[in-house]
């Protein structure tokens, strides 16, 4: 069986810069996901979250990789615990 919920989410790393007290490159930026329930005849939004999220790492790639990884982990947490309570 199929869940009648569509996840969406809309990730963006908007900033990098040399953070001055490790020398890591820091990527930062916000994500924003939502939750809509497709059992009606329209859509509806049941859950959403916007975060802002940031990554350190030696290589500006991996510091994107760790801020979206961190963005995912803290808003797909906060969308399941609001279904949850539902």
């Amino acid at each position: 069986d199929a869940l009648p919920i569509l996840p969406g989410a809309d990730t963006m790393v908007d900033a990098y810069r040399s953070d001055p007290n490790t020398g890591l490159w820091l990527a930062t930026g916000n994500m924003n996901i939502t939750a809509y329930d497709l059992t009606g005849r329209f859509a509806r939004s049941i859950g959403s979250a916007n975060r802002t999220f940031s990554g350190r790492a030696e290589k500006l790639n991996d510091a994107s990789r760790a801020a979206l990884a961190n963005a995912a982990k803290v808003a797909a947490d906060v969308v399941v615990n609001q279904l949850n309570l539902k």
